[in-house]
């Protein structure tokens, strides 16, 4: 089929066929004066604080019809210069640099555009402070960690007891056990398993699974600083069949949303709240978010699922456990309405097993995963803001070490990357934490062992803390649940 371009009068064929701004003696502009030139408006990352010897890429964002950009990092990067649209550099000697921009359209070169680059040396990472957050629990089946009102918050299932128990922080910056209060939030049975902890309208909201009775619960918090059962409300959210497996939970325009396992059907679901405080079933909708396979519990898809929005939109990451694959569903249109408003593809095609972990890094999604294939901790980072197949992906090694990676939660602070996992055979906690904001190499990663010397390290989760950081985790040695600071900011 023959394509025809549509002449604009005073603007030549020869414009409209090659997208060039040619000479003003060729009639395509270039300093005529017929239209606005291209500007840029901001440079990604801008005001960049990078380490040198780690790899950035650059991204300008154009105006009146931009299609091409020079650039120059004044000297601190290489190369020097590049005419590609997201050119990835490698930061030189330490200081601070002067890059510029200059963007072009059919009229020709714009105004630079001028940004700065600060290069500095790698930091050493901080010292930790390791704690027990709940002493009463001997058998730790789950934790997940959440800032709530800026005191950190932790779920856990007690597996001797079957309950789901909570520890609040006293302090924004606890230091020793008795700066905690924890007490057994719901004890109904065998409750608490995969508990996922956030702030939903300024107060503390945990999705758990009640495995006796096969439901979805959530206990939501009557005030802000909810010290005790009765500081609660719980309710059902969903008893179709056996449901309620690996939540997780996040506030989404103002409302909860929780992913799920069905292990009845094998499909991943999810719940979403109608209003800021749902508190009975009419009050939340569910719908079935990826339904492929339909068989029993062995093999499902929405095991090990997390949800983040990401660009606007819920994006859940999960396995699929017929073929150990990694999948990413992305939420369309601005509310889940059913089966055909989530894109659905495969991440990584490989044996991924344990926990994934999802989160938004500058408008694009980053997977944290176990490849249990090279026994190594791997990151999935998009290349593009809607990416739909596994070719939108970097698919990246963040540790390398022999048997790293599983229990893997992620989370992003000062516009960087930091993930906590376990370390199989030193029996450690580790965290891994970016360089840079769009870490390519295994050099653009500190990684420490944070809890070493017994068995720490399983079930993390991990959040900000002002400008340092949380994690929660299980100690196997001593079945303890604890909560590792750092010190100092990183």
């Amino acid at each position: 089929m023959a394509t025809y371009a549509r002449l604009v009068p005073g603007l030549p064929l020869l414009c409209l066929l090659t997208g060039l701004a040619l000479p003003p003696a060729l009639g395509c502009g270039g300093g005529d004066g017929e239209g606005p030139r291209a500007t840029v408006t901001r440079v990604d990352p801008g005001g960049i604080t990078g380490i040198t010897g780690t790899n950035v890429t650059f991204e300008a964002t154009g105006t009146n019809g931009a299609f091409g950009y020079q650039w120059n990092f004044g000297g601190g990067a290489t190369p020097n210069t590049s005419t590609a649209a997201m050119p990835t550099v490698r930061l030189g000697a330490p200081g601070t640099y002067t890059g510029t921009v200059v963007p072009t359209n059919l009229q020709g070169p714009g105004e630079p555009f001028t940004f700065s680059i600060v290069v500095t040396e790698p930091g050493a990472p901080p010292s930790w402070l390791v704690q027990d957050a709940d002493p009463a629990i001997r058998a730790v089946g789950s934790t997940d960690l959440a800032i709530v009102n800026g005191r950190l918050m932790v779920a856990g299932y007690d597996f001797d007891n079957e309950d789901l128990r909570i520890a609040v922080a006293q302090v924004p910056f606890p230091q020793t056990g008795a700066d905690w209060v924890a007490y057994t939030l719901d004890s109904a049975g065998g409750v608490g398993l995969h508990a996922s902890v956030a702030e939903i309208d300024g107060r503390a909201m945990v999705a758990y699974y009640d495995f006796t009775n096969g439901n979805l619960k959530v206990a939501h918090a009557r005030d802000l600083s909810p010290n005790s059962a009765g500081d609660w409300r719980i309710q059902v959210v969903d008893s179709q069949g056996d449901v309620g497996s690996h939540t997780s939970l996040v506030e989404y325009n103002g409302r909860p949303a929780i992913t799920y396992q069905d292990n009845t059907s094998g499909a991943l679901k999810i719940a979403r709240g109608r209003n800021q405080s749902p508190t009975q079933d009419g009050d939340w909708f569910r719908l079935v978010v990826d339904s492929t396979l339909t068989v029993d519990r062995n093999f499902a898809v929405g095991s090990r699922s997390d949800l983040a929005v990401v660009a606007d939109r819920l994006t859940v990451s999960y396995l699929d456990t017929s073929n150990d694959d990694l999948l990413v569903a992305r939420l369309l249109t601005p509310e889940p309405a059913g089966l055909g408003t989530w894109q659905i593809h495969t991440v990584y095609g490989g044996d991924v097993a344990r926990q994934t972990s999802v989160v938004d890094l500058r408008g694009r999604a980053a997977i944290s995963f176990y490849d249990r294939e090279a026994d190594d901790l791997k990151l999935a980072r998009a290349t593009t803001h809607l990416p739909t197949a596994g070719t939108d992906w970097l698919i990246l090694t963040v540790d390398d070490s022999p048997f790293v990676g599983e229990f893997s939660a992620m989370t992003v602070q000062d516009q960087r990357l930091a993930i906590s996992y376990y370390d199989r055979q030193n029996a450690d906690l580790r965290v891994a934490r970016a360089l840079v904001t769009e870490p390519r190499e295994l050099t653009d990663w500190q990684r420490v062992a944070v809890d070493a010397g017994s068995d720490a390290g399983q079930l993390t989760s991990i959040v900000p803390l002002g400008t340092r950081l949380a994690v929660s985790y299980v100690e196997e040695d001593n079945n303890r649940l604890r909560v590792a600071t750092s010190q100092a900011s990183w």
